[in-house]
């Protein structure tokens, strides 16, 4: 994210998060109890902030797009007693999985996120350096 670099620059209040490897390793229920959430303010432009944004949302809609009707097809499969309904959901959500860590990967360089939250500070990856500088001098 390369902002501060114009006039029109605000700070934007996102929430972050970040979970430890141990939480990782314990599956979804891990994540949810070793997760760490903080609201950080960054100094972002419109422009950059509508391209975040934007890229936040592109995973999230794949997973959507691809998963629900994946888990619509075992249902029925389920439902109606069909073998090969419920194969064929399983592995479309399986193959979505796919497609929404590759979306991720593709748009995680134009983004900011924690690569560790602690009790005192919060570490943040894809910070230009013009924000860094900015950061320093709000405070």
């Amino acid at each position: 994210m390369k902002c501060a670099s114009t006039e029109q620059v605000e700070s934007r209040t996102e929430m972050f998060q970040w979970v430890p490897r141990v939480g990782m390793f314990f599956g979804l229920i891990g994540m949810l109890i070793t997760r760490k959430r903080l609201k950080y303010a960054l100094p972002v432009c419109d422009h950059c902030y509508a391209i975040w944004k934007r890229s936040r949302f592109v995973p999230q809609a794949l997973a959507a797009l691809f998963v629900l009707p994946g888990m619509g097809m075992i249902a029925f499969g389920v439902g109606y007693a069909r073998d090969r309904m419920v194969q064929i959901g399983g592995l479309v959500c399986i193959l979505s999985l796919f497609v929404v860590v590759i979306a991720q990967w593709a748009v995680r360089p134009k983004t900011v996120w924690a690569a560790k939250i602690d009790d005192q500070f919060i570490y943040l990856d894809g910070v230009h350096p013009r924000v860094t500088a900015a950061i320093c001098q709000r405070r």
